[in-house]
């Protein structure tokens, strides 16, 4: 299931975020593309700080789960397609998504070791790369027939289904294993 996870972490955002991007943009101009992008490096950031503060206290299955909620709720709020909502959005997106990606990582780094790890590590690269251009590929079929609006149903069912990767994520801290 930890394969499964590191392909719908890169599908996603793939077949989503990117092409309502697009999508905002031919509708409201490519300058209201920079708002977007710096919420959501904004996102990003507190994400990352999110994660370094809380993630020994919390442990890898709760991050995730909370980074599985905050993503439900973004792009439950990409179906308004007004800027302001979106703004948040992708705030939100960028700070769920940050959230799923480093416990699928890091679970894999605590229970594989050695050849194990590096053959597992492997499979998931390719998994994550199957993820992003299968992701990518079906993002652009839905934005090419100018159907970009439907994407956040499609974010929501597989992020809906990242649910199955969290029994295999280590349900301790980080205290715990030093």
């Amino acid at each position: 299931m930890l394969l499964a996870g590191s392909l719908l972490v890169a599908f996603i955002p793939a077949c989503s975020v990117s092409y309502i991007l697009l999508g905002l943009g031919k509708q409201y101009g490519s300058k209201s593309l920079t708002i977007l992008y710096i919420f959501s490096g904004v996102g990003s950031v507190l994400a990352s700080v999110l994660y370094a503060h809380s993630s020994q206290k919390l442990g890898l299955r709760k991050i995730a789960v909370l980074g599985i909620v905050v993503s439900l709720l973004a792009y439950c709020f990409m179906f308004s397609s007004l800027l302001p909502i979106m703004w948040v959005a992708f705030f939100l997106e960028s700070i769920g998504g940050m959230l799923l990606v480093e416990p699928i990582i890091v679970a894999r780094q605590i229970l594989f070791k050695g050849s194990a790890l590096a053959k597992f590590s492997g499979w998931a690269r390719l998994a994550f790369a199957i993820g992003a251009t299968t992701g990518s590929w079906i993002g652009f079929a839905f934005s090419s027939t100018f159907q970009w609006h439907l994407l956040p149903i499609l974010a929501l069912i597989f992020t809906a289904g990242l649910l199955a990767v969290l029994p295999q994520l280590p349900n301790t801290s980080y205290a715990a294993l030093a």
